[in-house]
């Protein structure tokens, strides 16, 4: 998948036709180094007869069968297909539409900021996505460049639901495997990250990320970003190729107060 994953991709995508990719993801834990974990250093074997790495393996396990279990419920023409699953071995293979045209990111990276129009269009296509999985009452949490896949038609698609979330009045802890870039203040902050309207601030960075080719906040790193987003009155800079319309849609998007962010509705209107 794009976009960052608790699990290790082992096996480069497998294409069958033009319909759908395999994935094999291993099911061993990421050892983040301020785990200071010494068993990383030893044997593969021997860690897995540890009490505390096989935790960790169910743990992420777990978390693995409820982003399927999400995936599996969802069917809208702006978010990735998910086709099955199968276990094999320590592997975990998960089916996925191919998106042939690549992420956001990518083609930011390669070819620079878009144009105006294209914005548009590709953040329609999102707000739709997100119109979708919201009237479920389920929060992507994760929206940036790296998410967004693009079909050679122009066709934007949601993807990476590692971070999804159906909202049932309990609480998101903060995840530091998410990119702090796009985060809103009250996932930093770590006081109401399970408000649908976290999607919308992160929606407002990837415009931003779009118009600009650049990340938002790129002029900070680190503990600096995650600062200056949770404490700090100020907003990224806007670039100076952003209609006053684009700009005016960012600022609403990047209210601090998630209460006073328009919701996707309440967007539809002014972007159609």
């Amino acid at each position: 998948m794009e976009g960052e994953s608790s699990f290790s991709v082992v096996a480069p995508p497998v294409f069958d036709g033009e319909d759908y990719q395999v994935w094999a993801v291993r099911m061993e834990p990421f050892l983040d180094a301020c785990d200071l974990w010494e068993a990383v250093e030893e044997d593969y074997e021997h860690m897995k007869e540890s009490e505390t790495v096989k935790v960790y393996v169910e743990r992420l396990s777990s978390i693995a069968n409820k982003e399927i279990a999400l995936l599996s419920r969802l069917r809208h023409p702006n978010i990735v297909q998910y086709y099955g699953s199968e276990t094999v071995d320590d592997k975990l293979y998960i089916y996925l539409e191919y998106v042939s045209g690549g992420s956001i990111y990518k083609l930011l990276q390669e070819y620079g900021q878009f144009g105006e129009i294209a914005i548009r269009s590709f953040t329609q296509q999102i707000l739709s996505g997100l119109n979708y999985l919201h009237a479920k009452n389920t929060v992507h949490r994760d929206i940036k460049g790296a998410n967004i896949l693009l079909e050679p038609s122009g066709r934007v698609k949601l993807a990476d639901f590692g971070m999804a979330k159906h909202i049932t009045g309990q609480s998101c802890p903060l995840s530091l495997k998410r990119s702090p870039y796009w985060m809103a203040p009250e996932v930093i902050r770590n006081s109401n990250g399970c408000n649908l309207a976290v999607d919308i601030w992160s929606l407002g960075c990837t415009v931003l990320e779009m118009a600009t080719a650049k990340l938002p906040w790129s002029q900070y790193e680190g503990v600096a970003v995650m600062f200056k987003i949770g404490n700090s009155k100020e907003l990224p800079a806007f670039p100076d190729n952003l209609s006053d319309d684009g700009k005016d849609f960012v600022r609403q998007c990047l209210q601090r107060n998630p209460s006073h962010r328009p919701t996707v509705l309440n967007f539809w209107s002014t972007l159609l």
